[in-house]
């Protein structure tokens, strides 16, 4: 006889077999929470579950606290910036798992954002040798590559990303990305061009930097507007368009609208340390004070140090005029 779904009934009998200490039902309440599958999504308490499935000996919940660990600490890297929460987080999941290609890959992203680029390179090349076929591990390697100013590497990383998924948004701009950095500004735009949606943030973004550092300033001008005026109906993150204000030169809107993006916990603000197109704010006190604000480890100041140094401008002084 065919029984109905019911995922209420569900979760409360597993949770009176986990709450006897059954595993199988342990198990099975956390893949619940995991995937948020009739309750409320909540990879933390998920973790928490697996974690005593895990003690009472099913295996299978030892490789899935692996990964449970390794989605909170993505979490709490991108949108709740903790860092050392997050490093404690992707370790652990390495740790109990160290086949896990989604530990390794998602640490790699995380440790090419705060600044520690070669540790980011040796843990994408992990992931890519567990499981050469997943475009995401291509393209994670290309963008650890694409921190470290490893350009051309990074160029075919990305090209890796792109025979597996050739509509890979993520890849086109980071391959745009790179033969920018090379001085390939017309490849760079041909390569930001190939992404169809006309208002995707890496394509305006994208387009933006190459028009201007090819001298069109008014096309780029007209990208920057169009950036402004969808974040300003909520459908672009500040982030993009601090980047589209980096292109043109205008410090004084980029850090309009980067503090404008801490205040509404942008994510994409994890990428001030070490990202090149965050450049032209280096020399200006107010950047470092916001790294300083955020409380970003080490590491990603001693990166953003390197790269300020390495684009010329002078090493800026401590301060207080922040308006976040």
């Amino acid at each position: 006889r065919e029984v109905a779904q019911d995922w209420e009934r569900a979760s409360f009998y597993f949770k009176e077999a986990c709450d006897k200490n059954n595993s199988s039902g342990c198990y099975n309440l956390a893949m619940m929470y995991a995937n948020g599958s009739g309750v409320t999504r909540d990879p933390s308490f998920a973790a928490e579950i697996y974690e005593k499935a895990c003690d009472l000996g099913n295996g299978a919940s030892c490789f899935a606290l692996a990964d449970a660990h390794a989605t909170l600490a993505y979490i709490q890297f991108w949108f709740d910036w903790q860092w050392d929460e997050a490093d404690r987080g992707f370790r652990r999941a390495i740790k109990l798992n160290p086949n896990s290609a989604a530990a390794h890959n998602y640490y790699s992203v995380f440790l090419a954002n705060l600044g520690r680029t070669d540790e980011a390179i040796a843990q994408s090349q992990l992931t890519l040798e567990l499981d050469p076929l997943w475009v995401n591990a291509h393209q994670s390697y290309g963008w650890a590559l694409l921190v470290g100013e490893r350009y051309a590497d990074s160029v075919k990383a990305s090209d890796g990303a792109l025979e597996l998924a050739p509509e890979y948004v993520l890849a086109y701009a980071s391959k745009g990305m790179a033969l920018l950095e090379m001085g390939s500004a017309g490849d760079a735009l041909a390569t930001f061009e190939r992404v169809r949606e006309p208002d995707d943030p890496f394509r305006l973004a994208g387009l933006a930097c190459c028009s201007a550092r090819s001298g069109r300033l008014s096309d780029a001008c007209e990208l920057v507007d169009r950036m402004v005026q969808l974040a300003e109906q909520g459908k672009m993150l500040p982030s993009w368009v601090t980047l589209g204000y980096c292109a043109l030169g205008d410090v004084d809107q980029a850090f309009h609208w980067l503090e404008r993006g801490i205040r509404l916990r942008d994510p994409f603000v994890v990428c001030m340390p070490s990202f090149v197109w965050y450049d032209p704010m280096r020399a200006d006190p107010r950047f470092d004070q916001l790294l300083e604000s955020l409380h970003f480890p080490p590491a990603s100041l001693t990166r953003a140090a390197i790269r300020r140094q390495r684009t010329g401008v002078p090493e800026a002084p401590s301060g207080n005029n922040l308006t976040v």
